[in-house]
């Protein structure tokens, strides 16, 4: 069975995106909504033009950390990027074996990440 994909951002996910000084509020929810899953995690975030990998992960929980498996690659310069730049990084990753992929740039539900379940 191959692996499920979350291509995580941080700004309005993990965080409220207007609100300087707290960051990372949400990610315990994130983290708990995984949990039982085997739902890998693709940084797509604009923090990965600012900070390299291992420091983005160190930033994250625990329980998200040991999820990230990369992050998406250079910015695109094309009509809606952030979703360009998804298929892109599947495409130039070593698994090409993805047997599914969610976006996560908008806020989640534990009711949309109940599907990561299966």
């Amino acid at each position: 069975m191959y692996p499920h994909y979350l291509f995580l951002d941080f700004d309005g996910v993990l965080h409220p995106g207007n609100k300087p000084g707290l960051v990372f509020t949400q990610a315990q929810l994130l983290e708990q909504a995984l949990a039982g899953s085997t739902c890998q995690l693709i940084i797509s975030s604009s923090w990965r033009f600012h900070y390299p990998l291992e420091e983005l992960k160190q930033m994250l929980p625990d329980g998200l950390a040991h999820r990230v498996v990369g992050r998406t690659g250079p910015a695109l310069a094309v009509k809606h990027a952030r979703y360009q730049e998804m298929p892109w990084s599947i495409a130039q990753s070593a698994c090409p074996y993805i047997a599914s992929f969610f976006i996560c740039n908008l806020g989640f539900s534990l009711l949309k990440l109940s599907l990561l379940q299966h």
